[in-house]
Parts: structure tokens; C-alpha cells; sequence
């Protein structure tokens, strides 16, 4: 229910025409800062940081909870993108 101006009544009235897919990974590893800008839980200023952050740390220290300690990401937003299907770092 996390959509702008869509509610569970609207919802509901909607479910019977609603069909869901497998999620995609989130690749927030490896995608251009204009498209992690897209993102509504990241946004411009933070899509910045993910690059640097992904740019001066190893592979293991990508994560979501990396991101949350390092100030990149809102405490709230970084705990709704910990709950996104992200993709490993390559």
C-alpha cells in the first residue's frame, strides 16, 4: 500500500483486475545515479551518496543497513528498501 493516493478501500475496490509478477531485483548497485534518483525512497540527494558510498567501499559492505549507518538513506526509507528484492553487487 505504498502508492500515492491509492488507499486499501481504493484497493479493494481494484483487487479482481490487480495481477502481480515476480519482483525484479533492484539492481541499486550498479545503476546510473539518475535512475537511483527515480527510486521513491531515494531521490536525488541520496542516489548521490549511493554512488560514492558504492564507489569507496567493497562489495561486502554494500547494503541497505550500510547506506542507514553511513546517513545516505532516511532510517525509514532504508528500512522499506530492505524489504525490496535488491541484487547483489558484481
Amino acid at each position: 500500500m505504498d502508492i500515492k493516493n491509492f488507499d486499501r478501500e481504493k484497493f479493494d475496490k481494484l483487487k479482481d483486475l490487480i495481477t502481480v509478477s515476480k519482483p525484479q531485483p533492484f539492481r541499486i548497485w550498479s545503476i546510473s545515479e539518475d535512475s537511483l534518483a527515480m527510486h521513491p525512497y531515494i531521490g536525488k540527494y541520496s542516489s548521490h551518496g549511493i554512488v560514492l558510498f558504492r564507489e569507496n567501499n567493497p562489495p561486502e559492505n554494500l547494503t541497505v543497513e550500510g547506506l542507514k549507518k553511513a546517513g545516505i538513506l532516511k532510517d525509514e526509507y532504508a528500512d522499506k528498501l530492505s524489504r525490496c528484492v535488491i541484487a547483489p553487487p558484481s
